[in-house]
């Protein structure tokens, strides 16, 4: 899993705003990526990660193209020309996945005062470093 400061803006992700070309259909259109419960309430502004046309959009870049073979066998060029993850479906921010956990705080007495110590743990909605990758054997 990504953490979702860790995907470059110009991605699309779930609850991203999308904005992509599908050759023969005419101009640009502009849809939210969602999942496929909350796309029959999209009213036509949503396309579910669960369908060929939002599976292909998911995770392509601005400006990167991908062929979409929909459920009929059809072939379909697509070009994703923007994206836009600061504005959901309702004009507001979307949601982040998974949510941000709060932090306990510490009272002040236990808080470093510096010097040598260790600094403190991550917070725990990162993940621990990956350990190093073995060297490979060429």
């Amino acid at each position: 899993m990504v953490r979702p400061d860790a995907v470059p803006p110009a991605v699309a992700t779930l609850g991203a705003r999308v904005v992509f070309a599908v050759e023969g259909r005419g101009g640009p259109e502009s849809r939210v990526l969602v999942m496929p419960e909350e796309h029959a309430e999209g009213g036509g502004r949503t396309v579910a990660v669960s369908t060929p046309l939002g599976a292909a959009l998911l995770g392509l870049a601005a400006g990167q193209s991908a062929e979409v073979l929909e459920r009929d066998g059809r072939r379909l060029a697509l070009r994703l020309l923007a994206v836009d993850r600061e504005t959901g479906l309702d004009g507001t921010a979307p949601p982040v996945w998974p949510p941000p956990r709060l932090a306990q705080a510490k009272p002040a007495s236990a808080a470093p005062r510096g010097g040598d110590r260790d600094p403190p743990p991550p917070p725990p909605s990162q993940p621990p470093p990956l350990p190093p990758m073995p060297p490979s054997a060429a």
